[in-house]
């Protein structure tokens, strides 16, 4: 833009908030003049007017890029005198977005809470330790929360919002020829899909569910190693873990490598868990450890029996319950037998953790008690309803006989009187 043009621009804008009664803001060339000069050079200022963090907080091009917005000269206002920086090359972004976000004291301006030791952290992650090495592909600031359009963590429409997250880092992780370079497989995010932490965030937006970061670490994000998969695990599955603690295999896991949860249940592509796996045929199975004839190969038969035990109890008093309710009577102390049976099965599926017979027996038969109750209550309930639908039936038959009779019995007196 022309400075006699943007004199004149500049001069109406005053014009027009002064006759208002508005105080005229400073003036700011960088958005007038990239505006004007439009395509590419437009789109910082298109994509900041989206709803930017930064721009939603009164920061100008300026904060960020240094410069004087207020020189109508474009020289002028991008020389280096004036403070300008422009455009920073990839092995200074961290330190370029650090000039704030390490600054405790400019960040609780805006947000008492925010953590401040973002860029400390990035040090430490595979990204920011091969960026230090000089290598440029890797991921920075602007690759995971965009340039201009930086909009807020808990916005739908921000690259970081929970759901997010796994097309964000799917935009590298998911590159073949870049993940070739480093030895790393591109279709994580497709096994993740698969898995019941994928279907939760992505198919059902329950972001309660994890997402890459919440086990790989946001601004430190480092893949955990063998030895720590586990501790990602029991942030989420507590109750699993401690059982896992007590159980046989701990040791066994510890003295062979194996990294505990992954072993059974993988790591991207974690299936919904089945009572089958419990047995000893199938890809997921104790039998892929476990030979004919040693103790842990027994106690997966016997676990599995009394899982499937309690399964096939339930399904039979569910069956009954159904039947009793399309009769019209009411069956609540049966649904309520039911519930406790299906909370033993979960606590059940829960204990098979510990590898101890006892354990999950114990469990099992506090099922098995409870949807027995449920049986036996629909079962006395149907009863009692076939011998009243019985009893109501030749009760009818009785009345339409006696009904026939006396019609018969009128009908002789009838033709008696006639005589």
């Amino acid at each position: 833009m022309k400075p006699h043009r943007m004199t004149i621009f500049a001069g109406m804008l005053g014009a027009a908030l002064l006759l208002s009664g508005t105080p005229a803001p400073a003036q700011n060339t960088c958005i007038t003049c990239h505006r004007e000069l439009g395509g590419d050079l437009a789109a910082p200022v298109t994509a900041a007017e989206l709803g930017d963090i930064h721009a939603a907080r009164g920061l100008s091009c300026a904060d960020c890029h240094g410069g004087d917005p207020t020189a109508e000269d474009a020289e002028v206002s991008m020389s280096p005198q004036r403070g300008f920086m422009g455009t920073p090359q990839p092995q200074e972004i961290p330190a370029f977005c650090g000039r704030c976000h390490s600054d405790p004291r400019f960040m609780r301006r805006f947000d008492p809470a925010i953590p401040t030791d973002q860029v400390e952290k990035f040090w430490t992650s595979h990204h920011g330790q091969a960026l230090q090495q000089g290598d440029t592909r890797v991921a920075t600031c602007v690759d995971c929360h965009d340039t201009h359009a930086i909009l807020p963590s808990d916005n739908p429409k921000s690259w970081v919002w929970p759901v997010n997250v796994p097309a964000t880092c799917h935009r590298c992780h998911g590159n073949a020829d870049l993940m070739s370079a480093y030895n790393l497989p591109a279709d994580v995010y497709d096994q993740y899909a698969r898995g019941v932490h994928g279907h939760a965030l992505l198919d059902e937006n329950d972001t309660g569910a994890p997402a890459c970061n919440d086990c790989h670490g946001n601004h430190s994000a480092t893949p955990p190693g063998f030895e720590s998969v586990a501790q990602v695990c029991r942030s989420c599955h507590p109750a699993n873990s401690e059982m896992f603690m007590v159980s046989p295999h701990r040791p066994a896991f510890d003295a062979l490598g194996l990294p505990e949860c992954a072993a059974c249940h993988d790591h991207h592509e974690i299936l919904p868990p089945v009572d089958a796996w419990l047995g000893v045929e199938g890809e997921h199975s104790c039998g892929q450890c476990h030979s004919p004839g040693d103790p842990g190969y027994q106690a997966s038969l016997a676990i599995h029996g009394w899982v499937d035990s309690l399964v096939t109890a339930m399904e039979t008093a569910q069956d009954l319950v159904d039947q009793v309710e399309r009769t019209g009577i009411e069956t609540e102390e049966a649904h309520e037998a039911l519930t406790v049976a299906r909370n033993a099965l979960l606590k059940s599926r829960t204990v098979i953790h510990t590898v101890r017979e006892d354990s999950v027996e114990q469990s099992v038969e506090e099922g098995l008690a409870a949807a027995g109750t449920a049986f036996r209550l629909s079962l006395a309930a149907l009863e009692d309803f076939r011998f009243r639908k019985f009893g109501l039936g030749f009760a009818s038959i009785f009345i339409t006989l006696l009904i026939v009779a006396l019609w018969l019995k009128l009908r002789h007196m009838e033709k008696n009187k006639s005589r």
